[in-house]
C-alpha cells in the first residue's frame, strides 16, 4: 500500500489523521496486515456507519443493495468493509448514474489522506489535526486552505 492508501484507510476507519510514527509502523507491514490492523481499530456498527465514516454521507440505494448483499452472503464483513468500500469507489466507472457521486467520494478520501500525510509530516497535535482535517472536503481548494493552516501551526 502507498502512504496515501494507508492514510485513506486510517482516516476512514478512525476519523483521525495518523501520526508520523503510525505511518512508519504501517509502511513496514505487508498490505494484508496493514488492512487488518487498521480496520480492527474501529469496526463500523452497520453499512450506513461505514459510508458515513468513509464518505461523510449515507449509503445510496444501489450501494446499500450491493454491499448489504455481500454482507448477507458473508463475502465481506463489517470488519473488512471499509477497505473494500474505498477500493470500490476508486474503481467505479466514470460514466453512469453514480459517476459524480463516486468521483466526489474519491476526491474527499484523497484530499483528506493528502492532508493527513502533511499533518503527520508536520507533527501537529491531535487537536490541530482534527480541526484542519474536519475542514477538508471533496473540493481541491480545501486542501490549499488546510496547507495554509498546517504552515501556520509552525510546530515542526
Amino acid at each position: 500500500m502507498t502512504n496515501l492508501q494507508i492514510a485513506k484507510l486510517y482516516i476512514s476507519v478512525t476519523g483521525n489523521a495518523l501520526t508520523a510514527a503510525d505511518l512508519a509502523t504501517y509502511s513496514a507491514m505487508d498490505d494484508a496486515t496493514i488492512s487488518s490492523t487498521i480496520m480492527a481499530l474501529n469496526v463500523p456498527a452497520d453499512l450506513n456507519a461505514a459510508y458515513q465514516a468513509a464518505f461523510g454521507r449515507d449509503a445510496d440505494a444501489d450501494g446499500t443493495t450491493y454491499w448489504q448483499g455481500r454482507l448477507d452472503a458473508g463475502t465481506v464483513t463489517l470488519a473488512t468493509l471499509m477497505d473494500q468500500l474505498l477500493d470500490g469507489a476508486a474503481a467505479y466507472p466514470t460514466d453512469g448514474t453514480f459517476a459524480a457521486e463516486a468521483a466526489a467520494d474519491v476526491a474527499l478520501t484523497t484530499n483528506k489522506a493528502s492532508v493527513a500525510l502533511e499533518i503527520a509530516a508536520n507533527n501537529l497535535t491531535v487537536a490541530e489535526a482534527a480541526t484542519i482535517l474536519n475542514a477538508v472536503t471533496a473540493d481541491a481548494a480545501s486542501t490549499t486552505t488546510a496547507a495554509t493552516a498546517i504552515a501556520a501551526t509552525d510546530t515542526v
